[in-house]
């Protein structure tokens, strides 16, 4: 009995040395980093003259519950270079930066994990380049103050209303630090400028895929 005892008494001060998993709870605030792969969607010509390219994303969330918070955030996405081949063949870039209000739902209550759900209105800056080459024998024709050419270029640039709708899945790895993985959607649409040729105009969708860290900081209530 007595060895028992004293085996119970050293075993105490092992369990309380476990690692604390905090859950989400109402009075937390996190800031987080998200960084991945985005790809534009076929709305407007995009995905004819961008491809696959970085994205880039900061955020704060204040919870006003565990289940419920707000939010500010900043995203950016760098689309890499596509071609199509036309007639006429198009070759191109576009880069999309925007701010942010957002909401975020969480699904599970009084967990250190949840799938959750995000939306969110803000304000975007968008520049697309796009250059044509014009089938043998025939013009492409860019601006109508030039004059027509085999070849044509333009950069369409404008700023205006975004909104986008987020999900995923974050855990806590420990005290004040969790990981998340999230898919996203983003509609910009902006007045830009309209080529004579496919160039993206109007709006531009684009979908990411992002790993995030979040540090975590205040009490809950």
């Amino acid at each position: 009995m007595t060895t028992l005892a004293l085996l119970a008494l050293l075993a105490a001060p092992a369990r309380a040395q476990l690692p604390y998993t905090p859950v989400f709870s109402e009075g937390w605030r996190s800031m987080g980093l998200h960084l991945g792969i985005a790809q534009p969607t076929g709305t407007s010509g995009l995905d004819a003259v961008s491809g696959r390219g970085p994205s880039v994303g900061a955020e704060f969330y204040s919870y006003w519950s565990d289940w419920l918070a707000w939010g500010l955030g900043l995203d950016m996405h760098q689309l890499g270079t596509a071609s199509d081949p036309g007639p006429p063949a198009l070759k191109g870039k576009a880069s999309f930066k925007s701010f942010n209000l957002l909401a975020r739902v969480n699904f599970i209550r009084g967990e250190s994990w949840t799938p959750y759900a995000a939306g969110g209105v803000g304000y975007g800056l968008a520049e697309a380049q796009t250059t044509a080459t014009a089938a043998p024998g025939s013009v492409v024709c860019a601006d109508v103050n030039k004059p027509c050419a085999s070849t044509a270029s333009v950069t369409l640039s404008g700023a205006g209303p975004v909104v986008s709708a987020a999900a995923g899945l974050e855990a806590f790895l420990t005290q004040g630090l969790s990981v998340s993985v999230e898919g996203r959607w983003q509609e910009y649409r902006l007045p830009l400028a309209s080529a004579n040729f496919n160039a993206p105009s109007r709006r531009a969708e684009a979908l990411s895929a992002r790993l995030g860290f979040h540090l975590w900081f205040g009490t809950s209530s």
